[in-house]
């Protein structure tokens, strides 16, 4: 438990900049953000078991062991992958927008940064510990864009009402909202979905089953609807509560 607690200090170290650089060796020639910028092309492309400190040091023609004068391990790149791929937190726009407006930017921020990176999701967990805030999420250490993102979302809120906890609170509750119809369209193949192309396997069972579930069935019998969009829908029904808890203080 210490030496995993000694691990994560250490990559927050390396994510904020306050580890003084190696004076072991010859003068350095790479950089963390080189090292984070080739991670990042390698799980954009072939995804994130690509990313290894033997492959990442072929493709920028080091040595593995030389790697690891500026990261100590996978844990470390994959922590400057990540700060990379999620990018400067967003301008959300005046506080003269409305919370409700720059909420909407920012978690379309956030989809839009998923949607160029599919690996992230699976690395970047936004949830946090019971108590202070701190930049660890989940055991894994947190750089200053990851938090600079929750910055924003926080701050859209902060001419409301609503007290400090309950703004994180909103945040987690957004994220979860995110993170759970991003899964939706990634994880399982139902066979009474909408979107299913056809497929005389799908279609056998459709028939063969289709009178277990009876509710799925007549979804899958109906048009789809060209405008429907499970994430706007989910988002506004969220906002919506958070709007009439805002209403009624």
């Amino acid at each position: 438990m210490q030496d995993e607690q000694s691990q994560e200090l250490a990559a927050l170290e390396l994510l904020w900049g306050l580890r003084e650089p190696s004076s072991f060796g010859p003068r350095r020639a790479l950089t963390v953000q080189q090292l984070a910028e080739v991670c990042v092309r390698l799980a954009d492309t072939e995804g994130l078991n690509a990313v290894a400190m033997q492959r990442v040091a072929q493709e920028l023609n080091y040595t593995k062991m030389s790697l690891y004068r500026y990261v100590r391990n996978k844990a470390e790149l994959i922590a400057v992958m990540t700060d990379l791929a999620i990018g400067a937190p967003p301008d959300l726009g005046p506080p003269e927008d409305g919370w409700r407006t720059r909420i909407d930017r920012w978690i379309r921020g956030i989809r839009a940064t998923w949607q160029q990176h599919p690996w992230l999701p699976y690395v970047s967990e936004w949830q946090g510990h019971a108590g202070a805030i701190r930049p660890v999420a989940g055991d894994r250490p947190m750089g200053p864009n990851e938090v600079g993102w929750v910055e924003a979302a926080v701050a859209a809120f902060e001419d409301t009402p609503l007290t400090a906890r309950e703004r994180m609170d909103c945040v987690f509750l957004l994220s979860a909202h995110l993170r759970s119809t991003h899964a939706m369209t990634t994880a399982g193949v139902l066979p009474w979905t909408l979107d299913v192309p056809q497929d005389p396997l799908l279609d056998r069972l459709r028939d063969s089953f289709g009178s277990s579930y009876p509710a799925l069935t007549a979804l899958a019998a109906s048009a789809a609807e060209p405008d429907h969009d499970a994430f706007t829908f989910g988002l506004e029904r969220v906002l919506d509560g958070i709007e009439l808890l805002i209403t009624r203080r």
